[in-house]
């Protein structure tokens, strides 16, 4: 290949390049595997090969991965967060691993909510509803929300907000008006560490800037992300682009970019900044990062606090308690295995010297001081199980110092639950106390679950922008709502409604029962068409079972119709009654 077509090459889009390469691999399908013919041009081959590991590290990435810092660093980390987000995620990832009550508080908050939604239609009168163009828009908003799954990415959203504090996600959805069809429609997760809050938007709330550097890392792809990131790649690959023969590097520019599986040319005087998703190209701590603002309409921060920016877990000042967690158990462990019931002590004998130049000196040397505790912590791991050891160096006056009794460590661990449940907020929903009020419960009941409601507040706002951007003719309301604790109260308080003659409530019980409207109509009008009530039997009771229809027991009957009373016949009842 000369160096005019090297030049041709790099103008090339990624279009023209995927192009090329199944010619060539149509060319040599006989002889060379597309896997390899992929890996010998580019880095993006290793997306096209479908490389397990590689793939796998890849989705495991998305989160901050888990690491294991010491308390003091994590105190280190609590003092300082707005500088420290990444190593709290990292910290909260490693404790759902570690601290099995940790990760139980993050699972229990994302089941509280019941993820209950439906659509309702806005400014609709009588005949509109009856119109067919409404009847049509209703069916696709129904199509949509089941493509989308609210219910289901929703408590993954809740789960993961908990643990790290904010997620981010793409919308990637495609609707078919004119055949009234949704082929797709889903959320797809950004990687958190390489995405920054950067301004408020009045769209999906916070806008969101990407690292394009993450898409020189092995195993990534901007196409696995679809079309969001399509936009800024020339201006990318103008800016960063591999070092090929023939450059000339200037041995103090810095050109290793982190994580990529090769050695990049980064040119700053190649950027626009006026370019698409205003692009900002810098250097720090060893990094090059070339940062584009991402379509507001189209990525959405899902948060449980919606007070602070910092993309950490709320619970974070729960990590320096559950880091300790396993320091109780050893503690509770140790003094299980080994009480301390008895103490030992003595003097080791020195020397006595009538003079006084110079200080009384020990008999025993450092050395042979440190040999004899080497002994002794010897014998104790050895003995570990029996609780009993003893080994000392020469001393006088032995003095043997007894304890009443051992101590109790059966409720360390417990204690340690207990305390970090109340701390958390959870011990009146979690039994891990034995002094729990009704009160508490039910207080607790209202409090906790209101503290995923933010993820109810912008799943609705992200699905009405998604409705007003198809250009529907009617106006159209997702709302979300419900959790295990109240689901019971808003279903009374619906059947109430529609007993008053609010049949609005419809929604809201088709809801619950984890239905549309639209369900209930077809489900209804299937059983009402399908012949299946005539076929239905009235069960037999003892009532019908005894009477027929030559039964004359009771009391007889009597047409009044057909009886004419004159007025002596009145009158000589009324008589009767009143003689008695």
């Amino acid at each position: 290949m000369n160096r005019e077509e090297k030049k041709e090459n790099k103008t090339n889009s990624y279009e023209s390049v995927v192009e090329r390469f199944n010619k060539i691999a149509l060319q040599y399908a006989n002889s060379v595997p597309q896997a390899g013919i992929f890996d010998a041009f580019t880095h993006a081959g290793i997306g096209f090969a479908n490389q397990p590991q590689i793939q796998n590290e890849r989705i495991k990435a998305i989160s901050s991965l888990p690491a294991d810092y010491s308390k003091e660093d994590i105190g280190d980390f609590l003092r300082n967060p707005y500088s420290n987000e990444q190593p709290l995620r990292s910290t909260s990832e490693v404790l759902r691993w570690t601290a099995y009550p940790y990760f139980k508080i993050t699972k229990t908050y994302a089941d509280i909510p019941s993820y209950r939604y439906y659509t309702k239609p806005l400014y609709v009168n009588a005949e509109d509803a009856k119109s067919k163009e409404f009847q049509r828009e209703a069916v696709l908003i129904d199509k949509l929300n089941k493509a989308m799954r609210p219910e289901t990415i929703a408590h993954a959203i809740t789960g993961q907000a908990i643990t790290e504090g904010k997620v981010i996600y793409q919308v990637r959805c495609k609707v078919d008006k004119s055949h009234n069809k949704v082929p797709y429609a889903f959320l797809q997760q950004l990687p958190i560490d390489w995405c920054w809050l950067i301004g408020r938007n009045n769209v999906s709330g916070w806008t969101i800037s990407f690292n394009m550097m993450y898409f020189l890392k092995p195993g990534t792809d901007w196409r696995q992300y679809g079309d969001l990131f399509s936009p800024y790649l020339e201006d990318f690959e103008k800016a960063v682009k591999p070092i090929s023969d023939g450059d000339h590097i200037v041995s103090h520019d810095p050109h290793v970019v982190y994580c990529s599986d090769k050695r990049y040319i980064v040119n700053e005087n190649a950027l626009k900044t006026n370019a698409k998703g205003s692009p900002r190209l810098f250097y720090q701590n060893g990094r090059w990062f070339y940062y584009v603002s991402l379509p507001v309409d189209r990525v959405w921060c899902f948060e449980i606090d919606d007070i602070s920016p910092a993309i950490a877990s709320p619970l974070s000042g729960l990590m320096l308690t559950y880091s300790q967690q396993a320091d109780y158990e050893a503690a509770q462990l140790s003094l299980l295995l080994n009480p301390l019931i008895k103490i030992f002590t003595g003097e080791i004998p020195y020397f006595s010297d009538t003079g006084t130049e110079k200080e009384d000196s020990y008999k025993l040397s450092i050395g042979g001081r440190a040999l004899y505790e080497a002994f002794f912590n010897a014998l104790m791991r050895q003995n570990n199980t029996g609780g009993t050891a003893f080994f000392t160096a020469p001393v006088e006056n032995i003095k043997s110092h007894d304890y009443a009794e051992s101590a109790n460590a059966n409720e360390i661990s417990s204690s340690f639950n207990r305390y970090a449940g109340s701390k958390a907020g959870l011990s009146a929903l979690i039994p891990v106390d034995e002094d729990i009020k009704a009160s508490q419960v039910e207080a607790a009941k209202l409090l906790e679950s209101r503290f995923c409601d933010c993820i109810y507040r912008q799943f609705e706002r992200m699905m009405n922008t998604i409705y007003e951007s198809l250009n529907l003719q009617y106006d159209w309301s997702f709302i979300f709502f419900g959790s295990i604790y109240n689901d019971q109260t808003i279903r009374e308080n619906a059947e109430k409604a529609i007993a008053r003659g609010d049949t609005s409530a419809y929604f809201i019980l088709s809801a619950l029962d984890g239905d549309s409207i639209l369900d209930k109509f077809s489900m209804m009008n299937t059983v009402n068409s399908s012949g299946i009530l005539e076929l239905l039997k009235v069960p037999q009771t003892s009532y019908t079972q005894t009477s027929g229809a030559d039964n004359n027991t009771g009391r007889p009957t009597s047409d009044m119709d057909d009886e004419t009373d004159s007025e002596d016949t009145i009158d000589a009842r009324e008589k009767a009654i009143d003689e008695g």
